[in-house]
């Protein structure tokens, strides 16, 4: 039995000498942060590094400040290493195909924009509170560790979705630009701006962003019905100024689906919000709300829905494959809709409408309506 003890005795001290070597090597790990780029080597990246401390470069035969925080590094190899207590880092336009930030706990701030990289694991990068990886080649984005990120930039990737249920302390959220089809914004009650235009979403909704005072939203899916519960659920504006929106691209030639009318615009002016469209780089401009079609314009095209009127009950056949209709007012107020039944034809009682000239829409296909007495 004594010597069962003693042996015993002996594996634990040995045991515990192991957690001790290992906790000590644990320790003296230096904290790194490595890139590798697609320049060559003796061509110079610059990068922006704030550290508790003194830090060290490897992978670079020279280097020498541009600027107090820019500094510029010959490369003597495509990989490059920081050492040290890094607080902050701009590594960006450096052509960088791979950053590795999972061994720097103490990163605060990264900035890593118009490079070539194609995953970002943040996981060890629990006190990261500002994060610019806009214009890269992201098709996955991870934040679900980093709870403290106040400013969000990841526009101009290839995301398709981006979870943000742990991250309530946003105030400042750009994802445009991107592939995004649902964003759920319900858990940023700190949201103040959010840039989330050329998507693919066909839904927003605001209700849960009280503090929010800017929104670019142009160039998505949102139009009918959708335009109208996001417009809804836009919470009023408190501030001193008014709440700045942003919602058609009219620029021309410009890939925009969304469709925002007079009525959606009211909406907004009754909750202290000013509605903009953009003109691409000239800037933005008011916008009323409008009918997407002028009538000069629905007389050029091929009315494709098939109309006809029993007892004031209008039938509508061949619609469009939404199974859609909806009459507007001439100068863009929505007034009536109607949802097609199982056999394909859409009714809608005219009772309520005096005579006079409507415009019928059916998915981009338009048609005028003369009501009489």
């Amino acid at each position: 039995m004594k010597n069962f003890m003693r042996l015993v005795s002996a594996f634990a001290i040995l045991y515990l000498s192991v957690l001790s070597a290992q906790s000590l090597l644990a320790q003296e790990q230096p904290k790194t942060i490595s890139m590798t780029t697609s320049k060559k080597i003796g061509d110079a990246i610059g990068i922006k590094v704030v550290a508790e401390g003194d830090f060290s470069l490897q992978g670079i035969s020279s280097y020498y400040f541009l600027d107090p925080e820019t500094l510029v590094c010959t490369l003597s190899s495509e990989k490059v290493v920081i050492s040290g207590e890094v607080l902050a880092l701009n590594c960006s336009d450096n052509e960088l195909t791979h950053l590795d930030v999972t061994n720097m706990p103490s990163l605060t701030g990264l900035i890593c924009n118009n490079n070539c990289i194609t995953s970002l694991d943040l996981s060890k990068n629990e006190s990261i509170s500002h994060l610019h990886c806009h214009n890269n080649l992201l098709e996955q984005l991870d934040v679900s560790k980093n709870s403290k990120i106040e400013f969000l930039r990841c526009s101009d990737n290839k995301l398709t979705r981006l979870d943000l249920s742990n991250n309530s302390s946003i105030t400042h959220l750009r994802c445009s630009g991107n592939e995004i089809k649902q964003l759920d914004l319900s858990p940023l009650l700190n949201l103040k701006k959010l840039f989330c235009d050329r998507n693919q979403l066909s839904e927003l909704s605001l209700s849960k962003n009280t503090s929010l005072t800017h929104l670019y939203c142009h160039n998505n899916f949102l139009k009918d019905e959708a335009m109208t519960r996001m417009f809804n659920s836009l919470p009023p504006c408190t501030t001193s100024s008014k709440g700045f929106i942003c919602v058609v691209n009219q620029e021309e030639g410009n890939d925009e689906h969304n469709i925002c009318t007079k009525d959606d615009v009211e909406i907004a002016k009754a909750k202290n919000w000013e509605v903009y469209a953009t003109l691409g780089s000239t800037g933005y401009v008011p916008h009323e709300g409008s009918f997407p079609e002028t009538c000069e314009d629905v007389q050029k095209k091929e009315v494709k829905p098939s109309l006809s009127l029993r007892d004031r009950i209008l039938h509508v056949d061949k619609v469009d494959a939404e199974g859609k209709v909806i009459i507007f007012s001439v100068d863009g107020h929505r007034l009536l809709d109607g949802d097609a039944d199982q056999s394909g034809i859409v009714k809608i009682d005219l009772t309520s409408l005096i005579p006079g000239v409507y415009l019928l829409r059916s998915g981009v296909s338009i048609a005028e309506l003369f009501v009489l007495k």
